[in-house]
């Protein structure tokens, strides 16, 4: 059972295996960890836990842990807590307050 507790209401549902590789957008507040092949934080969004992708791009605020493959931090985006990555993109006007972890050892597809 995956719960997502979002500003509005929260939202439980199962999620199959494979349902959680797939590209997800986050537009609104998140508090809980969010998992996806392709994860984007669009701008004015925010998530309070953990991200785990193989690829993040963060238009938004994470504050937590995001572990991804490539992490993006665009211009408006924001990350508070810890980044593991092994490539990492930091935009001009991008914020950075974060322990990054550069990592060989990547989340594979079943650990995700």
């Amino acid at each position: 059972m995956t719960t997502i507790t979002t500003q509005r209401r929260a939202v439980q549902r199962r999620v199959p295996d494979a349902a959680r590789h797939r590209n997800l957008e986050i537009a609104d507040e998140v508090d809980g960890d969010v998992v996806g092949d392709r994860v984007t934080i669009l701008e004015g969004a925010a998530v309070r836990g953990t991200v785990t992708a193989r690829s993040v791009i963060i238009r938004g605020r994470v504050r937590g842990v995001v572990r991804a493959v490539s992490v993006e931090i665009m211009r408006s985006g924001r990350i508070e807590g810890e980044v593991r990555y092994e490539i990492l993109f930091v935009h001009d006007g991008a914020r950075l307050d974060a322990r990054c972890i550069p990592s060989r050892a990547m989340p594979t597809r079943a650990a995700v």
